[in-house]
């Protein structure tokens, strides 16, 4: 949408500010550039849509809170791309595979990043993980590294070389532990009785081996931030935030689920950029929920609406201004041919379903094509 004097109308509302640089999170977290608490959900939806998608408008629109988690999300198709995975835990299983950063609290989105399959991804530095790599890039594309954000993976991810990596970039980790990963016998030979935890530390990286009353498998997670001291639940502090921090990606898959078009698509990059402007009209209707102060503040049904109406409000208004210079089909300036029209009905007579086909007879010849 172009307004007068060929500017975009989210450079007329938001004009360009000086870049901020803010070294730690503390008490700032939250929307920043935002627009007036009671502007429509328009232009919550230009703020992001305005920058570049997934890549820079974090930066600007918005300060995350301390806690994030890192995840994989598969986008649901079955078209012909070398992108294409297959993971039997998802629900749609074959897909394009996306790497998530995202608020643990909320779902926001702060970063994604495709996988390009393994023919294609970049190669990976000598006795790097790939998970490590992943959460590593994240936070760079970000710009949350060095702030003392803290980060929740699982066992896809987290490793003890991944934990001593963030520390020294003063980054927080905590996570599960996969048994085949390096870690001392202590822990990694653990087999704590039921409702009991095994503690280990290394220097400032925690490691815990602890066994639910109600399982029977243990499960072991290291974390730079937590010390060896139960809940009230009596369960160990960093069980307890590992389970209410780390689905913030899967949060934002369960709200794009609601109200996704779940449209078929042939061509993969259709299905790609769809996705990611649902992603974009999701962080909108986050932070405008943050940010409102409309009263009542509108369902998440009511925003979409009104970003659609405002979508389309310039079309439709110069559509009714100047409804005669509609574009108007016009036939080509070949010779029209001579059609003959008839019904062919199936051979089987028992379905009553039949088809029009149309047969041209041509010019100089008494050919007669059906089409």
């Amino acid at each position: 949408m172009a307004a007068p004097g060929n500017q975009p109308i989210w450079f007329r509302v938001f004009p360009p500010e000086a870049e901020q640089n803010t070294p730690f999170h503390g008490d700032a977290s939250g929307p920043i550039r935002m627009p007036a608490r009671d502007s429509p959900p328009i232009l919550y939806f230009y703020l992001l849509f305005s920058l570049d998608l997934m890549k820079e408008f974090v930066k600007q629109t918005n300060r995350p809170r301390r806690e994030l988690s890192v995840d994989e999300t598969l986008v649901g198709t079955k078209g012909k791309t070398a992108m294409l995975q297959y993971i039997p835990s998802k629900r749609s299983r074959f897909g394009i595979k996306f790497w998530v950063l995202a608020e643990a609290v909320t779902g926001y989105v702060l970063q994604m990043h495709i996988y390009l399959g393994k023919t294609f991804e970049p190669a990976l530095p000598a006795g790097t993980l790939q998970g490590t790599n992943v959460v590593i890039k994240l936070l760079q594309s970000a710009d949350l590294l060095n702030k003392w954000y803290h980060v929740f993976t699982d066992n896809f991810f987290s490793s003890l070389n991944l934990a001593r990596t963030l520390l020294v970039q003063r980054t927080h980790l905590t996570g599960t532990l996969r048994k085949n990963r390096p870690m001392p016998n202590m822990i990694k030979n653990a087999n704590p009785d039921p409702g009991q935890t095994t503690y280990a530390r290394q220097g400032n990286i925690l490691l815990c081996s602890f066994r639910d009353q109600n399982r029977r498998k243990q499960v072991k997670l290291v974390s730079t931030f937590y010390s060896a001291i139960r809940a009230m639940n009596a369960k160990p502090l960093i069980v307890n935030a590992y389970n209410n921090f780390m689905g913030g990606v899967d949060l934002s898959d369960q709200m794009m689920a609601f109200y996704n078009d779940h449209r078929k698509q042939t061509k993969v990059w259709k299905k790609i950029i769809l996705h990611m402007f649902h992603r974009i009209l999701l962080n909108s209707y986050i932070l405008y929920y943050q940010h409102t102060s409309h009263n009542p503040i509108l369902t998440r049904f009511e925003f979409v609406k009104q970003v659609i109406e405002g979508l389309t409000e310039e079309h439709l208004s110069n559509r009714q201004q100047n409804p005669g210079q509609r574009q108007k089909n016009t036939k080509g300036n070949g010779k029209e041919r001579k059609r003959l029209y008839c019904v062919f009905r199936q051979e089987k007579r028992q379905t009553k379903k039949s088809k029009d086909r149309v047969f041209t007879l041509r010019e100089g010849t008494a050919q007669v094509v059906c089409s």
